[in-house]
Formats: structure tokens, sequence, C-alpha cells
């Protein structure tokens, strides 16, 4: 199921039973948690929210976080990964909020195990 999200940035999520994926940002990064959705769905066993952040401009960023923050309180018991648009200096920005899974490996089922 996928529920459009009000917003003058793109959000996204798309849920089914314990994997939320939450995207931000670009079209392409909703086009990519779609294919992540339809490739994770039935594939973790733990609770996992996957973020998708875009990190093109600094406003993405500042979202992104307070996405996250308010993800983590209403899924308290879920694993919070966060992939996308990130790279090791504005992963720093991010690690404190969840698991960071670089663009090269965000394709990885594993990475989220």
């Amino acid at each position: 199921m996928s529920t459009k999200l009000k917003s003058y940035v793109e959000e996204f999520q798309f849920e089914d039973n314990n994997l939320v994926i939450y995207t931000i940002g670009c079209p392409m990064g909703i086009a990519d948690g779609e294919k992540m959705f339809n490739k994770m769905k039935g594939q973790l066993t733990d609770p996992t929210v996957i973020v998708l952040v875009c990190n093109v401009v600094e406003w993405h960023t500042m979202l992104s976080r307070k996405r996250i923050l308010e993800l983590k309180d209403k899924y308290p018991d879920y694993k919070i990964f966060i992939t996308g648009c990130i790279n090791d200096i504005i992963g720093k920005k991010f690690e404190k909020l969840g698991t960071l899974v670089f663009k090269k490996d965000m394709w990885n089922i594993e990475s989220y195990k």
C-alpha cells in the first residue's frame, strides 16, 4: 500500500506488515522507495523502517531529520535504517538517528538485518 503524503517536498510511505519504506525528496527517490519496498517486502524478519533521504538542498536534510524522529516515535519497536543520498559527510547528520546504509549497499537485503 502506498500513501501520498501532503507536503511541498515529495514524500511517500510504503507500508506492509513489519516493513515501512519512507521516502523524502525527489521523484527518483520515490521510484527507488517503491522498488525497494517491492524487493524487501516479506524478506525481513524484524520490524523495519527504511528511510530514503534526499540531500540535494539543506531543507531536505532538515526535513529528513525531523521525519526520522517522527518515525522513531511512531514505530518505537522498529529498527531504523537511513539510506538514499547520503555519504560520509552527510551521514554524520544522521548517524545517531539510525543505522546508515550507504548508496553502494542500499539494494543489498543483508544491509537491513
